[in-house]
């Protein structure tokens, strides 16, 4: 939301347009959004039992978007369900490091919990 509030891009931005490198198969007449990943209503499943036991819980931003570079495939047209999905954040983090050329923690750190401190 700070990079639409900044214009420096839009919720309703396609995804790849924002990053061209994605692998996910669209087979809709809809484009995928940032506001759909914010949403959950993307149509990106959720991780396995498999894949969360074998994810990237420990990962960067970075890394965890490396590992699902595979071909991630659309359930159903953008915006029409909502079902939470981890994958998302993953997309938005990459997305926010791609708008702002810098890693994801790092905008996080300096533009979020530096600000507001220890409390």
């Amino acid at each position: 939301m700070q990079l639409h509030e900044k214009k420096i891009c839009s919720i309703y931005d396609d995804l790849t347009k924002i990053i061209p490198t994605t692998h996910i198969v669209n087979d809709f007449d809809a484009p995928l959004k940032l506001i759909h990943l914010l949403e959950h209503t993307s149509g990106l499943a959720d991780l396995s039992f498999g894949e969360l036991a074998a994810s990237c819980l420990f990962y960067s931003s970075a890394e965890a978007y490396e590992k699902i570079k595979k071909q991630n495939k659309l359930r159903w047209k953008p915006g029409e369900f909502m079902s939470y999905t981890n994958w998302g954040i993953v997309y938005l983090a990459e997305a926010i490091s791609v708008q702002t050329r810098m890693a994801y923690e790092e905008y996080m750190r300096r533009n979020l919990f530096d600000p507001v401190g220890d409390g």
